[in-house]
């Protein structure tokens, strides 16, 4: 392709995406200052930070030398540098060659259609966060009519040190977050337009567009979260028929949801690709046998078990590093409480990933009950977005409380607290890692910040409350 056309093209990429932008944030300033400034606040934060470490990394200044890789990379995101070298090798030779069954295939590829755009650097992938910071931003004001409820939901994603972090590096994390705050607000969309009274063909095609989109893309990133997503479906499918049957509701109810639940799972199928047929062999197995969840969640804890690792919460009963002969012989029987196959040593796992997932760990450390050395120095950061993201999961949950008005809310708030709820076990389960849960547990976190949003439009009258949609 000839030099000016890449230029021409670039330079348009780049207009259309900060008209965007500016759109975006005007659309919280005709809201509320209050919002408008957030939502600034939370460009302008990403942009700064994302540049500032790019530049540390790339020129090697004397800041936190210990943490940085080079090139612009840093060592709180290793597999960063990973996802960053795979699309830029997909952008030469091209999107198919994306292995389906490799880490995440879908956000390479995305990935790669960015940089294709905006340019083969690592500050692409800080402007591709940033774009979907701002995508999921415009998601939330477009269903949003209770400004109490948009203005906690936007704080919460705009201010959590790890969305913040992660968004500075080339990681799928804020991409996840913006496919979550799809499915949300697809599924707002969707039961909203089934009303018969609200009945739309657009808000229901958008509705189905979202999630169908948010499936796909989550099956092409975290397929687990894609299944998720799907039993989140099934327990609205399962309302949907109870309604229908002790209300007399119309059929074409049932019939509606049906339908689009076999889209969603045809864009499952195509969205997981490599991934789909050991899912869909868990899932088949499953009907035989509803136990082979917990079976699996055992395997899956088993292999993180082996794996140690820096942070795992499992100490294993050495001496080594210095350990007193009763340190040892107390991590030996932590290790062995925890790594038992019966009843109670499940329910003791259950909870001590319960208590990491939403316990500043410097209080778990404290209290002896996980030690592990390091942390590369970033635990009292991940202290402070524990408080962070506890302060707002709280505030949400007490805002619902008043935000509940009966049966229409019951079917957004029935999809999020399934996928929070499965997750939160899969996570605290499964996950013998605190570096790794650091980092997962925004997908607990972010169905339960945004879920006041989703219960106020599900119950508003007008339907239409913002520009974004109309």
């Amino acid at each position: 392709m000839p030099l000016l056309t890449i230029v021409l093209l670039r330079l348009l990429a780049y207009t259309v995406l900060v008209s965007a932008v500016v759109l975006v944030v005007r659309a919280a300033y005709q809201r509320s200052s209050v919002l408008g400034g957030i939502v600034a606040f939370g460009l302008s934060g990403r942009a700064v930070l994302g540049t500032l470490l790019f530049l540390i990394s790339y020129w090697r200044w004397p800041l936190f030398e210990g943490a940085q890789m080079g090139g612009g990379f840093w060592t709180l995101a290793l597999d960063g540098r990973w996802y960053f070298d795979a699309a830029s090798q997909a952008v030469v030779s091209g999107i198919g060659s994306v292995p389906e069954g490799s880490a995440s295939p879908f956000y390479v590829q995305v990935l790669a259609l960015w940089m294709h755009l905006f340019g083969v650097n690592p500050l692409s992938a800080v402007l591709f966060n940033l774009a979907c910071y701002a995508c999921s931003v415009a998601l939330i004001l477009g269903v949003a009519t209770d400004r109490r409820a948009v203005t906690l939901a936007l704080a919460a994603v705009t201010f959590s040190p790890a969305l913040v972090i992660f968004g500075t590096q080339a990681l799928k994390d804020t991409l996840c977050a913006l496919l979550i705050t799809m499915a949300l607000s697809g599924m707002c969309w969707w039961m909203k337009a089934l009303e018969p009274e609200r009945f739309s063909w657009r808000q229901l095609t958008l509705g189905a567009v979202l999630l169908a989109a948010a499936v796909y893309g989550l099956g092409g990133i975290r397929a687990y979260l894609s299944v998720f997503v799907l039993a989140g479906y099934g327990a609205v499918v399962l309302w949907s028929i109870y309604r229908v049957v002790a209300a007399h509701d119309s059929w074409g109810l049932i019939g509606a949801q049906v339908s689009l639940g076999l889209i969603l799972w045809v864009a499952f199928a195509a969205g997981a690709g490599a991934y789909y047929d050991a899912y869909h062999a868990i899932i088949v197995r499953t009907i035989g046998s509803p136990l082979q969840p917990l079976a699996e969640l055992q395997t899956a804890r088993a292999g993180f078990a082996r794996s140690q690792g820096a942070t795992s919460i499992l100490t294993p009963p050495t001496n080594a590093g210095g350990a007193t002969a009763t340190e040892a012989l107390n991590a030996a029987d932590r290790l062995a409480r925890y790594t038992g196959d019966d009843l109670a040593s499940r329910l003791r796992n259950l909870a001590l990933g319960c208590a990491v997932l939403f316990v500043p760990i410097s209080l778990l450390k404290a209290l002896s009950i996980v030690t592990f050395p390091g942390g590369r120095g970033l635990l009292y950061i991940t202290d402070i977005d524990t408080v962070v993201m506890d302060v707002a999961i709280l505030a949400s949950m007490f805002f619902l409380g008043s935000a509940y008005r009966g049966r229409r809310s019951v079917p957004v708030m029935l999809f999020t607290i399934v996928i929070a709820l499965l997750a939160t076990i899969a996570l605290a389960y499964v996950v013998t890692n605190f570096g790794t849960l650091f980092r997962l547990r925004l997908i607990v976190a972010i169905p339960l910040w945004l879920l006041p949003v989703f219960v106020t439009m599900s119950t508003s009258r007008e339907g239409r409350p913002s520009a974004f949609v109309t």
